[in-house]
């Protein structure tokens, strides 16, 4: 299992912590994998706030549209939320 740190705008933050929000699209390149952990930090105009949540990876759906090349989707289930 690998940890995984990302940058989420405050808006997809607070749907994340609300539970409305459970997925990321990211990079391929990011070599994400079922069951690795993720910790999304809350990203500002201002830059990035100390507040987090760390999520577990469940789901992770290749996108095959071409405006999406190169990225994939990522489904997670929150564990904890940090700072709020």
């Amino acid at each position: 299992m690998k940890v995984h740190e990302l940058k989420i705008h405050s808006d997809f933050f607070k749907a994340t912590v609300d539970g409305a929000r459970k997925f990321e699209v990211v990079k391929l390149s990011d070599n994400i994998r079922l069951g690795d952990q993720l910790i999304l930090r809350e990203n500002t105009i201002q830059g990035i706030t100390d507040r987090y949540c760390i999520a577990k990876v469940t789901f992770i759906q290749p996108c095959y549209s071409a405006i999406l090349q190169g990225y994939t989707i990522v489904s997670y289930m929150l564990l904890n939320v940090f700072n709020l």
